[in-house]
């Protein structure tokens, strides 16, 4: 069993937690943009399954983060990163993208995100200069499987 899914728009990372005062007490929350963009992969995922059933046992995880190419970039600079000779390391990181992925889809690709044993995560720009950024996710069992993935 797999699971494919796209999420448009840049790729985001899951913020640290924040602390505030309501009614004179410290309480801890996840900021807005974070829980914005972790529902934006939880519709992408119900809209290309909306009768998903949570996958059992133990789970690979690929995310592929397509950056859009800084329209401040040189034509030169912009082509390598094309290419794929540049890679993007600015912000977002590797990790807080896959933890926001992950959080987003627990629940719905998979009963729990503990189920992941193989997480593989890409940073790259988008191939074309007019193309739109995006986030790919790709969630598969691995029961069943003649050898691991890697």
């Amino acid at each position: 069993m797999e699971y494919q899914f796209c999420v448009p728009g840049a790729p985001h990372g899951k913020d640290r937690p924040r602390a505030g005062l309501i009614h004179g007490r410290i309480v801890m929350y996840t900021p807005k943009k974070t829980k914005d963009y972790e529902k934006s992969v939880r519709e992408a995922f119900v809209k290309a399954y909306p009768d998903s059933i949570p996958l059992d046992g133990p789970v690979c995880v690929v995310i592929e983060a397509c950056f859009q190419i800084p329209k401040s970039e040189r034509k030169a600079v912009a082509e390598k990163c094309v290419s794929g000779e540049l890679l993007p390391t600015k912000k977002c990181d590797a990790d807080n993208i896959a933890k926001a992925v992950l959080d987003a889809v627990n629940g719905l690709a998979y009963r729990d995100d503990a189920q992941v044993v193989h997480l593989d995560v890409h940073k790259r720009y988008v191939s074309n200069v007019g193309d739109s950024p995006s986030v790919a996710v790709t969630v598969y069992a691995m029961e069943g499987l003649l050898h691991e993935p890697w």
